[in-house]
């Protein structure tokens, strides 16, 4: 490249790359278009743009609009989505590229409605966020240009199709856009509409003939997981014969395979068998083992792609027994418990999510002892980065397609815009190992049948047939034939719950949401009597530490309105309290409140993640909602915004260990279950004993046995203590523990506590806790009487911990690992929190 290049390039902050990357990305000279300014359109004063980007974070970067997420300003930033809006990049093309045969705009991603102008000539109009658009702009492009994207206020565009429509769909304008749902608002998120040029920008030319995408997937006509299929997509500019090499480090051979092209693009597919193979397995079950593939055309490495994959075997079991039809995953062979969380984007603005965030909450869920995620369909289909880290630690990945709580119009221009999504995601996502499901959407189907919308818009018997019709179109039909065509080994699932949790048979056959507590303002216990085969979605509220609050809101104080924008959920406030009416009395500070709300979420949420375990096999999994949040906010999260663990984070991380132990009180009296769902044989001894809350209480054993317990094994009534035994012992001031020693090196392995009352009526002794350092990573912590809900915290939310929220027995000493600085750590506990 010439020198007087380079200074034009810098300039214009446009980079010149040559791109070997992975599936669906095109090998090319490429430009990544990055000098964009932008604009209201009904002005004419141009500003600094960042692409990628949104309108929202380039107006505050310009100091037009303040933080959307601060006090109560997402109100005032409603005008943002109401308004037109146009980005411009003024670029330079090398003579380079010029001369290529091939040159097309690549646009990753537009939010939403787009017309996109190159050199005053209109090239697209765009109208799905969730797809990528490519335009062939060779008889366009000039050595100087100028891009024009110009976006239209999605509720805009939105209204003339509802228009169209003789009936109202639910939730109105969202149901006709192709954006991410919870940009409309949800009862966890604000209402910001959006757009803007949220993925990266690409000028390609290409070679006479070129690979367009690489990927490898299983082979489903194969009996066995080491079958693939490797599927390459070539571009070329005349008939030809080319070699198609395929390769990886790990095979045994390359293949190399001779094809006659044709002018224009075709996948060549090429079947092989890799029979020495390690399989990929889920997180607790041994090695996700990945294999990198590359595919090179004509031994020229210039012109080549890179893949990497995992091989395994996924079923989605079911089958009918005496008690309904069951629901689950077969991994490789095995009958899994799954165990996790529903995702949800990390930010309301997509494009400011790093990878390492990404990572990390893949990592979080890791270290939770989860084996599966789902991202849940009122979102967005999230960036490779994050499924190449499920694949790279094991965790399952339930996929639904962007579709939540909503009917769908009809029109053959809305089908076929979703036809295109389904290919493009599923193209994307074919070879990741850690995807074992794809969903249609979230609780649509739900909805129709069980939300009363048919009466609520007073639906005629032809409107209800139509809506339903194309309902069935989208979710029967159009995405079950893409998936059969592009990834057939993959199971399809219509539409998460397959049944509303009003009716019995919920409990019976398919996924569940269950909602009776919290929506239902049930008892926490019903969990325990209102157990499925596979638990999808549950969850309560809390709030976040109080630390999270500094720099977002100026009081912060239950009371002021800054504070109370970030709780969505209409009666949020009203059912956090009832809950603590029941549970745990409310406390009176913001400080308490926030502490004892999440103390309340994990009481809750053990009691339903144990109820799952304690019936595997009949419950086959346990995705709790929600894992994350977009915003800082009340919510039913177990991460914060910055991804920072609350106390139900630990619960959970407790309840998904590979060994789990629960004991309950049964017809019986107290029993015990033990479940080991690890790769090895666990040979343990089961203690019960009962501690009273009083001061200088001891332990008093009441139960033993040993067990050996191989993988994915469960025992039920592994202890039980009668219950004529436990007539003369107080409810109140009683706690069962049951633990779990290991029988070769003795060491304790798990603990459990049970109580038979509330936790606002045990009677708690107010407890001393002392807390040691040892060293720069680790504390030890002691108190002197049961202490209930030991939470550790600084002021500014800067200290982890390894685990929170625990118990401690008096005496005990606890070793807890930590990062940041000491003398800011503070603890406090339940017992001092009711007994001030």
């Amino acid at each position: 490249m010439m020198n007087t290049d380079k200074k034009i390039f810098h300039k214009l902050m446009v980079v010149l790359l040559f791109i070997v990357t992975m599936p669906a990305l095109t090998i090319a000279q490429s430009l990544v278009l990055t000098d964009w300014s932008f604009r209201r359109l009904s002005t004419d004063k141009w500003l600094p743009a960042q692409v990628p980007g949104s309108v929202h974070t380039d107006l505050m970067r310009n100091g037009v609009i303040t933080d959307p997420f601060k006090n109560d300003h997402e109100k005032k930033v409603q005008w943002v989505g109401e308004s037109d809006w146009t980005y411009q990049c003024k670029f330079s093309c090398p003579d380079s590229m010029l001369n290529k045969p091939q040159l097309e705009l690549i646009f990753e991603g537009l939010d939403t409605y787009a017309e996109v102008l190159l050199n005053n000539a209109l090239i697209l109009q765009a109208d799905n966020m969730f797809r990528s658009w490519t335009i062939d702009v060779k008889k366009l492009i000039q050595k100087e240009n100028v891009l024009l994207v110009r976006f239209s206020a999605p509720e805009t565009v939105a209204s003339a199709a509802v228009q169209k429509l003789s009936y109202t769909l639910p939730e109105g304008f969202r149901s006709f856009t192709r954006k991410a749902q919870y940009h409309y608002g949800w009862d966890w998120g604000p209402k910001i509409l959006s757009c803007g040029i949220w993925k990266p920008v690409k000028l390609t030319a290409s070679e006479p003939c070129t690979i367009l995408s690489f990927r490898v997937v299983q082979d489903h006509r194969i009996d066995k997981p080491t079958g693939a299929i490797a599927y390459v997509k070539i571009r070329s500019e005349k008939q030809r014969k080319t070699n198609v090499t395929v390769k990886s480090a790990g095979f045994p051979t390359q293949i190399i395979q001779e094809v006659n092209l044709r002018p224009g693009i075709q996948t060549i597919q090429i079947p092989f068998l890799f029979p020495d193979a390690k399989l990929w397995q889920p997180n607790g079950k041994g090695e996700p083992n990945l294999y990198e593939f590359s595919c090179i055309l004509d031994e020229d490495r210039s012109r080549s792609l890179k893949c990497s994959t995992g091989f395994r075997k996924v079923e989605l079991v079911r089958e009918k027994d005496a008690q309904g039809m069951s629901f689950g995953f077969r991994v490789n062979g095995n009958e899994l418990f799954a165990k996790g969380a529903n995702v949800i984007p990390p930010d309301l603005f997509l494009s400011r999510v790093t990878d390492k965030e990404y990572e990390q909450l893949v990592l979080k869920a890791k270290v939770a002892g989860m084996n599966m995620l789902r991202v849940w369909g009122g979102g967005a289909y999230l960036p490779d980065v994050f499924y190449d880290y499920c694949d790279k630690h094991g965790i399952m990945v339930w996929q639904d397609f962007m579709f939540a709580c909503s009917m769908v119009p009809g029109d053959s221009a809305f089908v076929e815009n979703v036809r295109q999504e389904a290919i493009e995601q599923v193209e994307r996502f074919s070879h990741h190992p850690s995807l074992v499901l794809w969903c249609g959407n979230n609780e649509s189907d739900e909805g129709w049948h069980n939300w009363g919308w048919q009466k609520q818009f007073n639906y005629s018997a032809s409107d209800s047939n139509k809506i339903w019709k194309d309902y069935q179109r989208i979710f029967h039909s159009v995405l079950p034939a893409v998936i059969d065509s592009l990834d057939p080994s993959r199971p399809y699932w219509p539409s998460s719950p397959s049944i509303g949790w009003g009716r019995k048979e919920s409990m019976t056959q398919g996924d569940s949401h269950y909602w009776g507590v919290w929506w239902g303002m049930e008892d926490f216990e019903v969990y325990k009597k209102k157990t499925g085969r596979f638990m999808s979605e549950y969850g309560f509220q809390s709030l976040p530490e109080v630390s999270l609050w500094k720099n977002v809101v100026d009081t912060i104080s239950l009371s002021s309105s800054g504070f109370r924008n970030h709780q969505k959920h209409p009666r949020g406030f009203e059912t956090i309290d009832n809950y603590f009416g029941r549970y745990f009395n409310i406390p009176k500070s913001l400080e308490n409140y926030s502490y004892v709300s999440q103390l309340q979420q994990a009481y809750g949420m053990k009691i339903a993640m144990d109820a799952h375990r304690r019936n595997f096999p009949y419950c086959r999994g346990t995705l709790f909602w929600q894992f994350n949040d977009c915003w800082p906010v009340i919510s039913w999260s177990a991460l914060d915004s910055k991804e920072r663990e609350k106390l139900f984070y630990f619960e959970a991380k407790r309840s998904f260990d590979s060994l789990f132990i629960s004991t309950v009180e049964t017809e019986k009296g107290l029993s015990t279950t033990v479940h080991n769902d690890g790769m090895t044989d666990k040979s343990i001894t089961l203690r019960l004993y009962y501690i009273r809350t009083d001061k200088n209480a001891e332990p008093v054993l009441i139960a033993e046995n040993s067990f050996k317990l191989s993988p994915d094994s469960i025992i039920h009534d592994a202890l039980v203590f009668p219950n004529q035994a436990m007539r003369n012992l107080d409810t109140a001031n009683v706690v069962f523990v049951t633990e779990a020693e290991d029988n070769f090196t003795f060491r304790i392995l798990k603990r459990d506590y049970f109580y038979r009352c509330r936790p606002k009526n045990l009677l708690l002794q107010p407890a001393q806790i002392q807390m040691l350092q040892r060293d720069s990573t680790t504390i030890t912590l002691t108190a002197d009487v049961f202490t209930y809900g030991v939470y550790l915290y600084d002021d500014t939310g800067e200290c982890s911990f390894n685990d929170n929220g625990f118990h401690l027995m008096p005496g005990e000493k606890k070793t807890i690992k930590y990062t940041g600085d000491f003398s800011k750590i503070k603890s406090s506990s339940f017992n001092i929190i009711k007994n001030r």
